[in-house]
């Protein structure tokens, strides 16, 4: 464990390892993602903040807190539950939007599909550099 809070604190100042490089990505895209179009319909297009996908801001909340925070990174386990739950909401939202008529599912759903992805690589990561930081 102390090769790990020496990795992630060098001369008294903190510097983000590459999971959390990952995980933070991963957050901002999700977060820009809802900026974009969700819902294309006959007449317009409706954002991810106007078609409660902000609800994606919860789910990402706990790996990308944690990534930043604790000393020991994010745990895997309710890390992959967290970012599940993101993956159920966006597949929920996408059934949902398909059975609408005149809709479609536009760019943002799948960026932020790819920001999920990111965060789950990033928790892989992270989870790999501890346990290789535990084993010395």
């Amino acid at each position: 464990m102390m090769k790990n809070i020496q990795n992630k604190y060098l001369d008294g100042d903190y510097y983000m390892m590459k999971s959390e490089n990952l995980i933070a990505s991963g957050g901002f895209i999700v977060i820009v993602s809802l900026a974009f179009p969700w819902i294309h319909i006959p007449y317009g297009s409706i954002s991810g903040w106007n078609s409660e996908g902000a609800i994606l801001l919860a789910a990402i909340a706990y790996p990308v807190s944690a990534s930043y925070y604790l000393i020991n990174g994010v745990h895997r386990i309710w890390g992959f539950i967290s970012i599940g739950a993101g993956f159920l909401i966006t597949l929920t939202f996408l059934v949902s939007t398909i059975s609408e008529s005149g809709a479609a599912p536009a760019s943002g759903l799948f960026i932020a599909v790819f920001g999920l992805a990111v965060i789950t690589w990033g928790i892989s990561k992270d989870n790999q550099s501890v346990k290789s930081s535990s084993a010395d």
